[in-house]
């Protein structure tokens, strides 16, 4: 895991990257729901993240879309600047849908795949990714990539299918650049998916 100095790009990065994945009407998250997400909770080493004032920082909503989508996004976002004694710059967005059928799922984790990539093209020459999907392989069936700012590596998109859920997480601030780092902190998030899908 590697931990970066924020910069007013990254912090451009992560409000471009938060008006990405933004839906549309919010209410309340129950405890059980919010258990469904990747959060700061799931960092097992987050001694440099000590914040007195972490809820300043942290947000959770469901994105409720009508009609024939009939179905709730859940969001959580994570962004320490908002803390008063904030030293170390991070950014967390998570987003869970759970879909209708396996078979929709999997056409929306592909639909997501080529939003991000062509979002990123759109953002310019400062914005990239790289993929690696060996990073990852806990889901049914995972994407994976480095976010890259001016050319350095600055935080981690995952996209990953769970049965007829997709879960979105994405960091940036520090990153993950091995496998077991990275699966040890989603390992939870996604167990308690398969618990509540079961």
């Amino acid at each position: 895991m590697k931990i970066l100095f924020r910069t007013a790009l990254s912090a451009a990065a992560s409000f471009f990257l938060l008006l990405l994945v933004s839906s549309c009407t919010t209410s309340r998250l129950t405890d059980g729901e919010k258990g469904l997400l990747f959060t700061i909770g799931n960092f097992t080493n987050n001694t440099i993240y000590r914040f007195d004032d972490t809820r300043r920082c942290e947000t959770f909503s469901k994105s409720v879309l009508p009609g024939i989508f009939n179905k709730a996004d859940l969001t959580y976002t994570f962004n320490s600047s908002k803390a008063t004694n904030y030293k170390q710059y991070l950014y967390i967005n998570s987003i869970l849908q759970t879909y209708r059928s396996e078979a929709e799922a999997k056409r929306n984790i592909s639909s997501f795949k080529t939003a991000f990539t062509v979002s990123f093209k759109i953002a310019g020459k400062y914005l990239d990714l790289k993929t690696d999907n060996t990073i990852f392989t806990l889901g049914d069936e995972n994407y994976h990539s480095y976010i890259l700012i001016k050319g350095s590596t600055s935080g981690n998109l995952l996209i990953t299918r769970i049965g007829k859920n997709m879960l979105v997480v994405i960091i940036m601030g520090i990153y993950f650049d091995d496998r077991e780092s990275l699966e040890q902190a989603v390992a939870e998030t996604v167990n308690n998916i398969k618990k509540s899908s079961s």
